[in-house]
């Protein structure tokens, strides 16, 4: 019998983990398929890493019967923004038809394991596409939303310490879960924050989800990167340089090693806080907002900015735009996403890059992986010449 003919109502999909690899649980997904009047069954199991990746290259997941079928991923963002509790889900269909045979909520152990990855693969997408979510945000399985969100009411915070009760929490998985995101690290019984706990604990007790790291994109440069792009500036004492988004002036701190006039942007209050600490005045506020009359020019831009939604290319187009001087250099660090990417602004990056004879650097996956990040990253390098620019453009 086709698998094509088999009704909706007889196929059921669940979710394992199966095997802890370097000490990361790598899960798949067991497709389980049962057609009663029939008795049949089949099983497929689909790996979630490699159907992410697949999904997003535009090719076929699998295939039963000489029918292939693919997977979708159902996910209000901006639902999900605000509530901690929405829940995306799975669709599989007919890759032909379109037509849906099972619908499964994801559930919070595999969102533990695929938070963090899928903004990576996200930056090849249209921006108009709407099936997709730009992140999977830590949510709580349907299943335990009742204990977790009375749970929660449960706990008290003082200063930059969150405290557990001594009653049992049956949701403790999720909360755990919530904590850690937020940026929260366990100690005996309590979970400590660097900033403020009640700020934390309000938010999430509003059922608002709290992952500032992801946010703000704060993946501090690699004491490897933050190298490579001081050397690439060829930076000297008599230059005036600038880091749009400091960080804790990973960057920042390499170049003032070698000139002192220097400027510092920076969005997040606890990297802020950070620099004051470092001895520096910084620029606070989003980078994207600051008029070149705040923060003047530069011969030396050095800059690792934010890459999700091409924050990385607007970013660029700034600094180079409006706070680059004439005969000056850029160097930023970028993600790869505009290197094959299809949208308009990623074409017209491409194309500006050529135009302006930029000099590219493909760095190897996981460059960033101990700051949080596995994405793929290229380090861009620009020198600033009208007359060049006007020549290639006449060309």
């Amino acid at each position: 019998m086709k698998f094509k003919k088999f009704r909706p109502e007889g196929f059921f999909a669940n979710v394992y983990h199966v095997a802890p690899i370097d000490d990361v649980y790598v899960y798949e997904l067991l497709i389980d398929f049962k057609h009663y009047k029939n008795s049949f069954k089949g099983k497929v199991y689909v790996s979630l890493t490699e159907w992410f990746e697949n999904a997003f290259n535009d090719q076929s997941i699998f295939t039963i019967n000489s029918t292939t079928f693919v997977l979708k991923l159902i996910y209000d963002y901006e639902k999900a923004s605000q509530d901690a509790f929405s829940m995306p889900k799975l669709i599989i269909c007919h890759e032909e038809s379109g037509s849906e045979y099972a619908t499964f909520m994801l559930t919070q152990s595999t969102l533990n394991f695929l938070d963090g990855k899928v903004s990576d693969l996200m930056t090849d997408l249209d921006e108009n596409v709407d099936l997709w979510s730009k992140y999977i945000s830590p949510v709580i399985d349907v299943d335990f939303q009742c204990d977790v969100e009375a749970e929660l009411k449960m706990l008290r915070a003082e200063g930059h310490v969150i405290y557990l009760p001594d009653s049992e929490l049956k949701g403790y998985p999720q909360i755990r879960t919530l904590m850690n995101k937020a940026g929260g690290t366990y100690q005996d019984g309590t979970f400590v924050f660097e900033g403020s706990a009640e700020s934390v604990l309000t938010r999430l007790q509003e059922g608002k989800v709290v992952n500032d790291k992801k946010l703000y994109q704060i993946f501090e440069s690699t004491d490897n990167v933050s190298s490579k792009v001081v050397k690439k500036l060829d930076l000297k004492p008599e230059d005036k340089w600038l880091e749009p988004s400091a960080g804790r002036a990973a960057i920042a701190n390499k170049m003032r090693e070698i000139s002192s006039d220097g400027v510092v942007c920076e969005i997040f209050d606890l990297n802020i806080s950070s620099l004051k600490q470092q001895g520096y005045t910084p620029i606070e506020g989003d980078f994207m907002s600051v008029t070149r009359e705040q923060i003047g020019m530069f011969n030396k831009i050095g800059a690792n900015p934010p890459f999700c939604n091409n924050q990385d290319i607007k970013h660029v187009r700034k600094m180079y735009d409006e706070h680059l001087l004439d005969g000056g250099r850029l160097v930023a660090v970028m993600s790869q996403a505009w290197v094959t990417g299809k949208q308009k602004i990623q074409i017209e990056f491409r194309e500006w890059l050529k135009a302006v004879g930029a000099d590219i650097e493909m760095l190897d996956r996981g460059e960033f992986k101990d700051s949080g990040t596995d994405v793929a990253t290229a380090i861009v390098t620009i020198n600033k010449s009208s007359e060049l620019i006007e020549e290639r453009l006449c060309a």
